[in-house]
């Protein structure tokens, strides 16, 4: 079992800093994303076609970062 998730409250501290430790906390669990991927279920071509999308629109916002930089600053 893991330990996600627990923040322990000294008498006194304040409520929004025990948030921010709570948040990145479940972030560096990666326990949103985890969530995210358990809300629906995507069968293994749906999930094939997603990763596919996501490579091509990873590609493209580089090759346009590539672009924009334009050739006088490959120099």
């Amino acid at each position: 079992m893991h330990d996600r998730g627990v923040v322990i409250l000294a008498a006194g501290a304040s409520l929004d800093r025990a948030l921010k430790s709570l948040k990145r906390q479940l972030g560096q669990a990666q326990v949103m994303g985890e969530l995210r991927r358990h809300a629906a279920y995507l069968s293994p071509g749906a999930r094939r076609r997603l990763k596919a999308k996501r490579a091509r629109q990873r590609d493209r916002r580089r090759a346009e970062a590539r672009a924009a930089t334009g050739p006088a600053s490959r120099a």
